[in-house]
């Protein structure tokens, strides 16, 4: 297995390890911990590699949307500022404004900003709460929205999974390939299991749990599907999103009343 050292910590990490579990000398441990990671020695890693990793550069993207309660007079705006690895425009194009970024648009500073008014501060505050966690999921899989159908088998809504619940579905620009999100509250999918399992070995289709969150909220559970074939390429994409920042908590965020009836 090939690893991936950011620092000299890193490494020094593994070669400890690799000496508990193989029984080496420090200095073997050392040497062979600086070849799996693709270097020719410890010392060839030592001139390769930081002390310490370098900060990755971060990109704060604010996201707000106003909000009115007719009866009580009561409005503000809700606001979060969500922190990706690219700069939006490099994560959200014009065209992917569908399905949780629909009613958005991109504003020139980068802001991106939910348009119209909601019902009441709550309603606001899990809009852009499904926003800000889209924008993460986007940057750390590199997936896409769409309005596609073909995230199904054979492109049709009545070949939906069993533990299906607010499904979404997904463009890898580079595969050409879509996938399904689906996010069903507890118990939902270890009901279903019997049927889902059924279902994937009918359709050459694999569901993947993911371990990050949820896009949607409300305390639902993520998974992916995708066809058989496309399942490493998928897995590989959720292991970068489980290591990146988990999603924003509703929990975190804040109405912003401005005004409240007397």
């Amino acid at each position: 297995m090939a690893y991936i050292y950011l620092k000299v910590s890193d490494l020094k990490n593994r070669a400890r390890r690799i000496a508990r579990e193989e029984n080496l000398q420090r200095h073997e441990a050392l040497d062979e911990a600086a070849r799996r990671g693709g270097f020719q020695n410890y010392m060839h890693a030592l001139r390769q590699l930081p002390d310490q990793a370098l900060a990755p550069v971060r990109y704060p993207v604010e996201i707000m949307q106003r909000w009115f309660v007719r009866k009580t007079r009561e409005h503000g705006t809700a606001r979060v500022t969500v922190s990706l690895g690219k700069p939006l425009t490099d994560v959200v194009k014009p065209q992917h404004l569908v399905e949780n970024l629909g009613g958005c648009r991109l504003n020139g500073d980068g802001l991106i900003v939910s348009d119209g008014w909601t019902r009441d501060g709550e309603d606001s505050v899990h809009d852009i709460g499904k926003i800000a966690r889209t924008l993460q999921f986007m940057d750390a899989t590199g997936l896409k929205p769409s309005r596609a159908r073909r995230c199904y088998p054979k492109g049709e809504w009545d070949n939906r999974p069993p533990i299906a619940d607010h499904d979404n579905c997904w463009f890898d620009p580079d595969a050409k390939a879509h996938i399904l999100s689906t996010e069903p509250y507890p118990g939902r999918a270890e009901w279903r299991d019997p049927q889902q399992k059924a279902w994937e070995e009918k359709h050459d289709w694999t569901a993947i749990r993911v371990n990050w969150g949820s896009v949607y909220g409300h305390g639902t559970e993520l998974y992916l599907l995708c066809p058989d074939a496309y399942a490493p390429t998928l897995r590989a994409k959720v292991a970068i999103l489980e290591a990146s920042p988990s999603a924003i908590s509703d929990d975190d965020l804040d109405a912003g009343a401005e005004q409240r009836a007397a």
